[in-house]
């Protein structure tokens, strides 16, 4: 290992990284229902410290994202770090074995909404800035911070944002999700569909004077939870799909006119929105056949697609350098959740790859937690790979 590169793990400072992931907890950013707020607030010291030329972007009221942009003075080229400020909601504080948002640290061990997904991956990544910054290595170009809203519903008031307002150019993207530090160059995409039936209402006391949307549609969801796909993607498998939410009809004694669901349906690379709705259109056909009463509607946001990255980028290479270089495993994963890089990658046209400490697993849920020790390993690997990245020297 090159000596310089030795040196950043000597600059990494453990208590300040910690400090920073728990101000970042403490500072609440659910979504729904989305407000950013207090977060930007609380991580914009942390970019201030790194000297950083930091911009707002507010696209609605209280939806804001941070671009930080850490300038070499040499020209080179521009390696973007990506992660979200905001979470999914705690839920019942009863249900955690520590407050979700008093960022307790435990046996090693830190608790909270955001210390997985993704507020302590952001500390690293901050903190491993302060490692590049303060090495005295030769950096060139730019390190550009993307903090963004929005991410947990898919929204348009994050990184799309960003997009829109011409702020997502770089050479590279990191985004630090949750990967347990497996290089993930390529994540499926999510699709969110909303399938209708539809029946004929009628008085319950004569059912048969009716068509129940609800009977029809506990035919439909085994028939969507049935499918079974040839096509498949060497590190993401096949597509997937899940049905989240039901709902439907008007009244109990009411043979029920509609019934709804919401499906997930997640798409692999190659995959178009015009063979996801012929698929569902299918199905839909081979209900009617078997009982010409079937009617079934496709609605809903629609289509997502999945995303991946060229193996030869150089984002790829920084990676794989900076993983090997502290003992890590670094042949690539596929990533099952989607993330805003498919945004750099499929729109921006920014090579993007997901790198992050923390079991997804725990995402989302109320134990949510992450190791000390992961994060800091995340710091001495992100500084790695900013290294390789913007420094000539090591190539």
């Amino acid at each position: 290992m090159p000596d310089e590169l030795t040196l950043l793990d000597q600059l990494l400072d453990a208590d300040e990284l910690l400090v920073c992931a728990r101000t970042l907890v403490r500072a609440t950013s659910e979504n729904p229902p989305g407000d950013e707020r207090a977060v930007a607030a609380a991580a914009r010291p942390w970019l201030d410290d790194l000297g950083c030329r930091v911009q707002t972007v507010e696209p609605a009221a209280g939806r804001v994202s941070l671009v930080g942009v850490c300038d070499s003075l040499r020209p080179g080229p521009t390696l973007a770090v990506n992660g979200h400020l905001d979470v999914v909601p705690a839920g019942p504080a009863d249900q955690w074995e520590h407050p979700p948002y008093q960022a307790v640290v435990a046996d090693g061990v830190l608790h909270g909404r955001g210390s997985l997904d993704m507020k302590g991956p952001i500390a690293a990544a901050l903190c491993a800035a302060r490692m590049l910054l303060d090495s005295g290595l030769p950096w060139t170009g730019r390190l550009v911070f993307q903090l963004v809203a929005d991410e947990e519903v898919i929204g348009t008031h994050g990184t799309r944002a960003l997009l829109a307002a011409g702020l997502l150019d770089a050479d590279g993207a990191l985004v630090a999700e949750p990967t347990g530090m497996r290089l993930a160059t390529a994540e499926r995409g999510a699709s969110w569909y909303v399938v209708r039936t539809l029946g004929r209402a009628a008085h319950a006391s004569r059912p048969a004077e009716g068509v129940s949307a609800i009977a029809a549609m506990a035919r439909l969801v085994p028939a969507v939870l049935g499918q079974t796909w040839e096509r498949a993607h060497p590190l993401l498998g096949g597509p997937t799909v899940s049905i989240g939410v039901i709902r439907g009809g008007d009244k109990v004694n009411m043979v029920p006119a509609w019934c709804e669901v919401e499906v997930d349906r997640r798409t692999v690379p190659g995959e178009t929105a015009e063979q996801v709705a012929a698929e569902f259109q299918a199905i839909f056909d081979r209900q009617a056949a078997e009982d010409p009463s079937f009617r079934a509607e496709l609605g809903g946001e629609g289509f997502g697609p999945a995303s991946e990255v060229d193996p030869d980028a150089r984002v790829v290479g920084a990676a794989v350098a900076a993983l090997g270089g502290v003992g890590l495993r670094t042949e690539p994963v596929g990533f099952s959740g989607a993330t805003d890089a498919r945004i750099l990658n499929r729109e921006a046209g920014v090579p993007a790859v997901v790198l992050g400490p923390g079991d997804l697993a725990l995402a989302h849920s109320t134990a949510e937690r992450i190791p000390v020790a992961d994060l800091l390993t995340a710091a001495r690997v992100y500084a790695r790979l900013y290294a390789r990245f913007l420094c000539p020297s090591l190539g």
